[in-house]
């Protein structure tokens, strides 16, 4: 496996984690933008 290969599984995953800590900030009903945000960044953070 080659870098490229290794650069486009790793932007993909990144994706998917994204797109996780937003369901999940989207899914709380009463959470502001300065909870969802912190939430975000910590998960995120967090697996680094």
């Amino acid at each position: 496996m080659g870098l490229i290969e290794l650069i486009v599984i790793a932007m993909g995953l990144s994706m998917d984690a994204f797109a996780v800590s937003i369901c999940i900030g989207l899914s709380h009903e009463k959470a502001g933008f300065g909870k969802s945000l912190t939430a975000g960044y910590t998960s995120e953070s967090s697996r680094c």
